[in-house]
Order: C-alpha cells, then sequence, then structure tokens
C-alpha cells in the first residue's frame, strides 16, 4: 500500500516534467512569467499529489509534495517557491487533522530549502551536476523526517517505522529523477534560444554586413546569398542558383576561368581543415561590365557546406600601389641625392683644378683651350646634378611670395619660342590669383619641363594649355586621392591634345632616366626634376593621360599664409677675379681631392690653412688652435661629427665665430633664422676658386655679431 502511493506520486511527478516542458516552449526560463506560471503548475502538481496521497490515519496523509515544491525553488527560486508553498499550504491546512502542523512545517522546509540551493547553484553551477541534487535529495527528506517530532507522540514512532526506509530510498531518487530531466529541458531550452539568436545575429549581420556574403551546400548550390552580394556584383540569386553560374558570369575568360575552379575545388575539398579561413584575390566581372578587385574568405563547415565573404579591395589595390610608387619615388630620390652628392665632390675637384691650371697658364698657351672645354663639359655635367638635387627635393631654393599668373605671363614668349610655331600655347589664368611661396627660378623650370614634354608629344602641331585656379582640398577630396593633403592651393595645369601615355608609362613617368624617347634625344630627367621641385614645395603633381588623347599634369601648389624669403646664398656668378687675403682658415672636409683644392686654393690667396677630415678632428685643432682661427670652412656631410654639430659646438666657446658652410645637398639641416645670422654663410658645391675667394672674403669682412 505505501510503495503503490508513493509511485502513484512519483508517476505524477514525471507528468509534471510533460507540462513543464509544454510551459518553456512558450516562455523562457529568464522571462518574467516563468517564475510565477511555473509556480502554479508546480504548486498544482503538489495539490493534485496530495489528493491520492498515503493515508496513516484520517488527517495524516504522505504524498510527493516534498519532492515537487524543493524542485520548484530550485529550478524557479524563491517565487516560484513561494507560489506553490502557499497554494499547498492552503490546501494542507485546510485538511486538517493531527498531521497539519507537520505538513505545513515539511511544505516551508522544502520551498526553503529549494530556494537556498537555487541560490547557490546560481553562484556555483557545479552544483547542479546530479550527486549534488542527489544530496541536496537527501537534505530535503531527512529534514521530513526529522520534523515527525512534531507529530503527536503516540504516532511518531508508528509514522517513522511506515514511512522511513521508503522516503530515504525514492523520494531522494525520485528529486534526482525529476530534477534532472527538468534541467535537461531548461537545457535544451536554452540552447534551442542561443541557436536561435545566433541565426538572427547571423541573419541581421549577414543582411547589413558591408561586404557579400554567401553559403554554399554539398551540392554546389547556393543556399544564401546576401543583399549586399547583390549590390557588390550585381547578380541575384535567380541568376546564379549554383557555383558552376558563378564562375561562368564572374570569370568570362575561360583560361582565368579554369583557373580559378581549379583552386576553388581544390580549397572545397579539403575537408580535413574545417574552419580555416582560406582567402584568395581574384578579379571579377560584373554584371555591368566592370571588372573589380576581390578578396573572397572562405570557410568550409563542420557540415560539408562553404561559406565565403567577398570584400571588394579595388580602391585599397589602387591606394597600396599608389603607396608603393611613392616609396619606390622616395627610394630613387634617395638614391639620386647620394649619387649628385658624390658627383658634386668629383666635379667640385675637376672644375677647381681646372681653374686653377687656367690661372697658371700664360695667354695663349695652347692647352688653354682644352682646359676651357673641361670647364664647359663640368659645368654641363653640374647642370645634370642640379636636376637630380632636384627631383631627390635637396636644391636650395630661394622662397618668396609670388604671383603664379605674372610668372607664366612673363615666361609665355619665351616658351612659345621653344615649342615652336606648329603648336599653339593658350592660357587660361583666374583672376586675383593668390600668391604661392615658391622659388621663382624653379616654378619658371617646372613650366619649361612640362611645355617641353608636351611638345615632344606634339611632332605634328597640336595645342598646350596652361590654366590656373584656386581650390580648397577637403578631407573627402583626400580620402579619394591619398596622394594629397588638405588646405588652399593654387593648380597650375598643363594640357596637350597629344599621343597620351599608357597606364605602364603614367606609373614610371616621374622615375629619373625613364624615357619614352630614343636614345641621345633625352636624359629621361626632364619630369623627374619637376617631381623633385614640386614635392620640395610641399605640393603635389598629378597626371592623366589616355592613348590617343593627350595628357594633363596638375600641380597643387599651397598658397602663401606669409611672407617666405629667406637667407640668400652666396653663390653667384659675378666677377670672377681671384681675391687675395690674410687669416688663419679651418678646413673640414672628409672628401680629400675638395680638402686639397680648397686648401690650396686659399693658401695661394695668401691665407693660413688648418685642414681635417671630419667634424672630430676639426674639433680637436679647434681645441689647439681656437683663439688664432679667424673662419671656419665646414663640409655640411662628414664623418663623426656633421658640420651643423662643429657650428654647435664651437658657437658655445666661441660664440663671435665666422663660417662658410659648403655642401653637395641644400641647407636643409640648418633653419632659417641660423642662415640669416651674421658670420654664417654658404656655397654650394661645385664652386670655382674665384667664388669661394669671394665668400671667404665677404665672411670675413662682415661686420661682427652683436652678443
Amino acid at each position: 500500500m505505501v510503495v503503490t502511493a508513493l509511485i502513484n506520486n512519483i508517476a505524477l511527478i514525471v507528468s509534471l516534467s510533460i507540462l513543464h516542458g509544454a510551459l518553456l516552449r512558450r516562455f523562457s526560463e529568464t522571462s518574467r512569467w516563468y517564475p510565477c506560471l511555473s509556480g502554479i503548475l508546480f504548486g498544482s502538481v503538489a495539490v493534485i499529489g496530495m489528493l491520492n496521497p498515503l493515508v496513516i490515519i484520517p488527517g495524516l496523509i504522505f504524498d510527493g509534495r516534498s519532492i515537487i515544491i524543493s524542485t520548484s525553488g530550485f529550478l524557479g527560486g524563491p517565487v516560484t517557491a513561494a507560489i506553490s508553498a502557499v497554494m499547498s499550504l492552503i490546501y494542507r491546512i485546510w485538511l486538517g487533522g493531527p498531521g497539519a502542523l507537520v505538513g505545513v512545517s515539511v511544505i516551508t522546509w522544502s520551498a526553503c530549502v529549494g530556494a537556498g540551493y537555487h541560490f547557490l547553484v546560481r553562484r556555483n553551477p557545479h552544483f547542479s551536476s546530479l550527486p549534488h541534487v542527489l544530496i541536496f535529495g537527501i537534505v530535503v527528506h531527512v529534514g521530513m523526517l526529522l520534523l515527525m517530532i512534531l507529530l503527536p507522540s503516540n504516532l511518531r514512532m508508528e509514522v517513522l517505522q511506515k514511512i522511513s526506509l521508503p522516503v530515504m530510498v525514492v523520494y531522494p531518487v525520485g528529486t534526482v529523477l525529476i530534477c534532472g530531466v527538468l534541467l535537461d529541458q531548461i537545457s535544451y531550452r536554452k540552447v534551442d534560444e542561443a541557436l536561435r539568436r545566433s541565426e538572427a545575429r547571423f541573419r541581421v549581420l549577414s543582411e547589413n554586413a558591408p561586404f557579400g556574403v554567401t553559403l554554399l551546400g554539398g551540392d554546389h548550390r547556393f543556399q544564401y546569398i546576401n543583399p549586399y552580394f547583390t549590390d557588390l556584383f550585381g547578380y541575384t540569386a535567380a541568376e546564379m542558383p549554383d557555383k558552376q553560374h558563378w564562375f561562368d558570369l564572374a570569370y568570362p575568360d575561360p583560361v582565368y576561368r579554369e583557373q580559378i575552379r581549379n583552386i576553388w575545388l581544390a580549397d572545397f575539398e579539403r575537408v580535413s581543415e574545417v574552419e580555416k579561413i582560406i582567402e584568395r584575390t581574384v578579379r571579377v566581372r560584373c554584371q555591368d561590365k566592370s571588372e573589380k578587385e576581390v578578396s573572397i574568405r572562405t570557410v568550409s563547415l563542420d557540415d560539408g557546406r562553404q561559406l565565403a565573404f567577398y570584400e571588394d579591395i579595388t580602391e585599397r589595390k589602387r591606394l597600396e600601389d599608389h603607396y608603393r610608387q611613392a616609396q619606390r619615388m622616395e627610394a630613387v630620390g634617395q638614391l639620386a641625392g647620394g649619387i649628385a652628392h658624390d658627383f658634386n665632390n668629383l666635379l667640385q675637384a675637376i672644375q677647381g683644378f681646372t681653374e686653377l691650371a687656367l690661372s697658371e697658364l700664360p695667354s695663349g698657351h695652347g692647352a688653354a683651350d682644352d682646359m676651357k672645354e673641361v670647364r664647359k663639359a663640368a659645368d654641363r655635367a653640374a647642370t645634370l646634378v642640379r636636376q637630380l638635387l632636384a627631383f631627390s627635393r635637396r636644391q636650395t631654393m630661394q622662397m618668396k611670395d609670388i604671383d603664379l599668373n605674372q610668372v607664366i605671363i612673363d615666361l609665355a614668349k619665351m616658351l612659345r619660342r621653344v615649342i615652336g610655331e606648329h603648336i599653339e600655347l593658350k592660357t587660361s589664368l583666374k583672376p586675383d590669383l593668390k600668391p604661392i611661396s615658391a622659388d621663382p627660378g624653379q616654378v619658371e623650370q617646372i613650366l619649361l619641363n612640362l611645355c617641353v614634354n608636351s611638345r615632344d608629344a606634339l611632332p605634328d602641331g597640336g595645342v598646350i594649355l596652361i590654366e590656373t585656379v584656386e581650390v580648397n582640398l577637403d578631407e573627402e577630396f583626400v580620402k579619394v586621392h591619398p596622394w594629397s593633403r588638405p588646405g588652399d592651393y593654387v593648380v597650375l595645369s598643363v594640357s596637350d591634345d597629344g599621343k597620351g601615355m599608357a597606364p605602364e608609362v603614367q606609373e614610371r613617368v616621374f622615375e629619373p632616366f625613364f624615357t619614352t624617347k630614343e636614345v641621345g634625344k633625352g636624359t629621361g630627367l626632364g619630369l623627374a626634376t619637376v617631381y623633385g621641385i614640386v614635392r620640395q614645395h610641399e605640393g603635389f603633381i598629378h597626371v592623366y593621360s589616355e592613348l590617343e588623347h593627350g595628357t594633363i599634369f596638375r600641380i597643387y601648389l599651397p598658397t602663401a599664409v606669409h611672407s617666405s624669403d629667406s637667407g640668400q646664398s652666396a653663390e653667384n656668378t659675378g666677377h670672377q677675379d681671384f681675391i687675395h687675403g690674410k687669416g688663419t682658415i679651418l678646413i673640414a672636409e672628409d672628401e680629400i681631392l675638395v680638402r686639397d683644392l680648397a686648401a690650396r686654393i686659399l693658401g695661394n690667396a695668401g691665407y693660413e690653412v688648418l685642414v681635417a677630415s671630419d667634424g672630430q678632428e676639426a674639433l680637436d685643432l679647434f681645441g689647439l688652435h681656437g683663439n688664432r682661427i679667424d673662419l671656419f670652412l665646414l663640409d655640411m656631410v662628414m664623418p663623426r661629427k656633421s658640420g651643423k654639430q662643429v657650428y654647435d659646438e664651437i658657437r658655445i666657446k666661441k660664440e663671435n665665430a665666422r663660417f662658410v658652410f659648403s655642401s653637395g645637398y641644400s641647407f636643409g639641416t640648418l633653419d632659417g633664422e641660423q642662415l640669416s645670422e651674421s658670420g654664417v654663410v654658404m656655397i654650394q658645391k661645385p664652386y670655382s676658386p674665384p667664388s669661394l675667394l669671394r665668400v671667404i672674403h665677404e665672411a670675413l669682412n662682415q661686420p661682427e655679431r652683436q652678443a
């Protein structure tokens, strides 16, 4: 009889699991309705269990309410436990009898233990394992048996003898079973919700992703294509139901298509590399016949399907190509500057010793004419070196605020003579053009080189147009044109309607010594010089050309914000007499030919000369002879210490020292304030002996700088 009643209650508890599963299908355990509705469910089942109890005597009954109510607290928390307990308490009090107090106590105990265990599991989910649940069931029912002390004394032992063994054997096991079933239901519900949320997130992400997404089945048919894929390529799911249609549409060239197909099949069949992302870059033909560079990332799923992501990298590739071109130009510029520096030292020796030889030859000597030819050749070589320096942005500039329109107007007559009568030169100049800060001579060089380049593209005649406009480049423009920077600019455009340039020529057009002309008809330095001058003016140049449609060069030069007149170079081409003088001069020069030449020039002119092969040796000589040294002739680039470092250290100890700087580069390492100070003069290599003597004379005869 006892066992039968207990089994009936266990059967009732099993039915609870079915009803609870139905509840979870409608409401998640995290729903605000779940604690209330599950409390009503558990309470109802507990009351039903009390309708079919094990009756010891009238008014003293036993059933499975302890399992149900403790489980309600365990799974649903205090709200669920409270609702189910209140429902059970009301019914048990209504039943009355000698076991009423025990019944009420058991209900309360079960609810409290269940709710307490709920919080324990929330803090440490490990306690939801079945061994711990068994312990939970034992604790509940040991407490239940202990509460039998509240029975009338004449009933305690009789009741304990009848129910102790069945309760401690069946009820904890029943607790484990019902909790296990209900926990599985909750776990399945969580997994189902997580899957739904994951699918929803995937759909939201894929529908709004800034790249194409496709899902390909094991049969090579597309199961999903997101909207951006269609926006990117123009193809719909109806137009390409499977991979074969995609290959036919995206890769019309049969050779390229077969190459891509073989790569894709190899990737698709790499089953052992599930969930490994494979990236390929391909060229895709769109529906509108345009072509795009696309990065395709594919990942094989464990169910045999393939997920692919398509990113348009056409613009990124263009920017990367531009960046590589800029890096290449910078590297070539560094090389050109280094070559120019070395050549300047050699030319310095050639020109200097030639001048010395000419000065010592008697008038009418047969070798004099030969030496003059050597000097002319050296001068021509020096011109080429200056072009290299311009390209490498290491040329000394005389900056001032100029009106670009006026420069064009003044130069137009000469340009017409240069380009020839068979070519028409037109100008379109913006009135009241803002001034630019530039070197007028170098701006003229830009115009001359560009017009000569256009002339060569118009062998049968045509039109060259020079234009000026003002523009403001904003951040949006810079994003599209990475070679630019935001700000106000004057744009100088030189265009022609000649034969144009192929794309591969445009990529290299600014490289030094690159030319498409016949051998002997060009040095390849014209446009390289323009590029260097523009970059040295903190501007930028852009070329656009189409074959048989002409070419246009646009040069962006920043508008002037203040007067840019700077220190003047002491080098000029004026009077060439040898000026004599007296005093002690320290020469610091690492190139032996140049050092010996300068020492000989100055020694022949009456100066006492000290020589140093590097910056540190110059400082050592200064330490020994500092008081009697009248002037320091310093090369800018030397081993151990540069000319600038020597200058700084000597100035600390001898504030009124006089300096002349020489270099095959420009003098960018000295700022304008230093160059304009009394006692600081510069001379550019290669220089002639008279020029060096004149510069030394001027430096020694400058008024002393006031401290």
